[in-house]
């Protein structure tokens, strides 16, 4: 077994001795008030975290310049002294939870966007942000040293309300980021041209934030150190950076990567992207400087995290996603449960797909509790029951650990061999094998939990009969669409799950018609075992519900394995080899062997529609309701397993 010991060890950064070597990375939440202030979800948020044992908290990116420097609706301030005592009572709990904390100070530059906060966004010079698509006004240099001022100001105010340090947020293409890059940085005064000149500008703050609380005061910085854009910062130009920050003072730097802008390598990177993947540039950096050094980048499992400390690749593990996904995360390493760890699968479906310009609060596709920890803690139940679930996937299987913790007697039926559901096709296509190990855990803490399961179990109306429950929850999932004309197409026509679970022999050329997560992901593991696809889009785009980080990576694994995208085409017949589709007034035929069918899903819910007339307590949740994602199978699951 792995020794963990080493995550568990103190490190002294600056004058702040941390009683472990794990970090909580800052995630923006949107659950501060639109003013920016702190709220009771916020609080219970970091206390959850904090009290199972991070070492040090990062509290999210915090404002120094609002509204201009705002990049979310919802976005935490220390802009004015207003802010100090909700920001105190904070630092306070987060205190007495027993980890120290830090303010992360930001300002978003070019990223903010006027939809939130009514103004031109600014920046060092007139380049545009692909992600929001607006040119933003030029600081002059009086801005300039006002921008310097606010960081020092968000200083004063962070170490006013009990904070034990600050992090500057010099990263993730904000504003600092588009002062050193010379993709952005087109100034051709003290501030631009060469390396020197554009590291002004962090340096400035620090020595500014350094004059205001002096040498002792805990200060660190978030620093990209590779863009992974052509022509944009790499670790030779950010090297020779940081240790221009450690000679002037900076106590520690977490060694992030990736940029808004790069279609392959983003500042929060999904799935498809390997564990730890930006792990050796904290360990490049470690070359240029002697200060402790926080590795950053799917570090979502314990065995990994040691080991980076262990070879000397990083001094500090930063963990974001996998404490969204499982506050205990550390709790359960230190009392070896590493398999009741709920797993970040990197989907970032509701981590960075939510809509940031409205009052859209983090979510978890795995835990569903973020932002509500106080109001969904699992509390036994009043009254056992007994409880039937009907379907074994995600949904299923949640309300059935959930209502097994509260004390009810559960049982769970699924008409399959194994457990899984959707999930098991979920992670059929490349890069998704992640998904794996939330049906693992799942599986894992239904039988935990001592629920009864029943494999290859049908449920009909005189099954429910004989059971007698108490409460009944239908989880029966749904069904794939097809087409009127699959009654005269070829026989040859398939549905996406039969081509995940290997279940026909596919030809060598493919057609897949649906371009959404299913379609997208089918075509992706067709092409990747060499076939030669052609996937028919209705839309102008493929998944139109995915999250854009996920849909960048799929856009470019599609190209990269030669699939041929179709848009806005219509099928309308599949005969002889043949697939006629109509495209903007105009016929056209393919060749094909097999055709492919991925055009969504309807819910299978029919015996929930035959009972749920007959007693008070039928419930059905997930996809027999309306067919979505892993979000809101688990969310319903959590829900209806703290109801009964």
């Amino acid at each position: 077994m792995t020794n963990f010991a080493k995550l568990f060890d103190p490190i002294q950064v600056g004058k702040v001795l941390l009683k472990n070597r794990i970090v909580m990375a800052p995630m923006a939440t949107n659950l501060a008030t639109k003013e920016g202030t702190v709220t009771d979800d916020l609080v219970d948020y970091y206390v959850e975290r904090a009290r199972n044992g991070a070492g040090l908290v990062i509290i999210e990116s915090t404002c120094i310049d609002s509204p201009v420097g705002k990049n979310i609706a919802h976005e935490l301030c220390v802009d004015r002294d207003e802010c100090i005592p909700g920001l105190k009572r904070l630092s306070s709990a987060i205190h007495e939870a027993g980890a120290k904390v830090a303010l992360q100070l930001h300002h978003a530059g070019s990223l903010a966007k006027s939809s939130i906060t009514g103004m031109q966004p600014v920046s060092c010079s007139p380049v545009a942000s692909t992600v929001t698509g607006e040119v933003p006004k030029v600081l002059t240099l009086e801005e300039i040293e006002r921008i310097v001022e606010a960081f020092s100001e968000g200083v004063r105010r962070a170490r006013e309300a009990g904070m034990d340090g600050i992090d500057l947020h010099y990263s993730h293409g904000y504003l600092i980021t588009q002062f050193l890059s010379s993709l952005t940085n087109l100034r051709t005064d003290c501030y631009g041209g060469s390396l020197e000149n554009r590291a002004q500008f962090p340096l400035e703050i620090l020595r500014r934030c350094r004059r205001k609380v002096g040498r002792d005061y805990l200060i660190m910085c978030k620093l990209t150190i590779d863009q992974f854009l052509p022509g944009g910062s790499t670790l030779l130009e950010t090297g020779p950076v940081a240790k221009m920050l450690e000679d002037e003072g900076v106590d520690a730097i977490h060694a992030t990567a990736g940029d808004p802008n790069s279609l392959e390598n983003l500042p929060v990177p999904p799935m498809f992207s390997p564990r730890g993947c930006y792990v050796p540039l904290a360990e490049g950096l470690k070359r240029y400087v002697k200060i402790p050094i926080g590795a950053i980048g799917r570090i979502n499992e314990p065995e990994l995290a040691v080991r980076i400390l262990e070879e000397g690749k990083a001094d500090l593990i930063n963990i974001g996603r996998s404490l969204l996904a499982d506050p205990e995360f550390l709790s359960k390493v230190r009392e070896g449960r590493i398999e009741d760890i709920r797993p970040c699968i990197g989907c970032n479906q509701g981590c960075r797909g939510r809509d940031r310009t409205k009052y859209f609060t983090l979510h978890c596709s795995v835990n569903p509790d973020i932002g509500k920890e106080k109001e969904f803690r699992i509390k036994p139940s009043s009254q056992k029951q007994k409880v039937l679930i009907v379907g074994g996937g995600p949904a299923g299987m949640e309300a059935a650990r959930v209502g097994a913790l509260r004390g009810h007697d559960v049982t769970l039926c699924e008409k399959e061999k194994v457990l899984g559901g959707q999930l098991l096709l979920a992670a059929k296509p490349p890069g998704r094998e992640e998904i794996e190990n939330l049906t693992r855990y799942l599986v894992k803490q239904v039988t935990k939990s001592k629920v009864r399961i029943l494999l290859q179990q049908e449920v009909d109306d005189a099954f429910v009969k004989e059971f007698v429950p108490d409460a009944i929850i239908f989880a029966t999932g749904s069904v794939p669409m097809t087409f009127v004309e699959k009654e005269e197409a070829s026989d040859r026509l398939y549905f996406a799950h039969q081509a995940l679970r290997g279940e026909i022999e596919i030809g060598r050329k493919v057609v897949v018609i649906g371009g959404g997560s299913v379609g997208s992901g089918t075509a992706d593991f067709l092409a990747e075992k060499g076939h030669d696809v052609t996937l028919l889009l209705r839309r102008t785009d493929i998944g139109s519900k995915l999250e854009s980080s996920t849909k960048t990576v799929i856009k470019k694994r599609l190209e990269k394995n030669g699939v041929r995208i179709i848009l806005k085409a219509h099928f309308e017949s599949f005969r002889n080899g043949r697939v006629r589709i109509e495209r903007e007034g105009m016929g056209e035929d393919l060749e094909a062997d097999d055709v492919i069918v991925a055009i969504g899903a309807k819910p299978e819910n029919s015996l929930y529609q035959q009972i749920k007339g007959k007693g008070k307590h039928v419930y059905a949740i997930g996809d027999c309701v309306e067919p979505r994602g892993i979000l809101e199978a688990i969310a319903e699951g959590a829900m209806i397993g703290r109801i009964i």
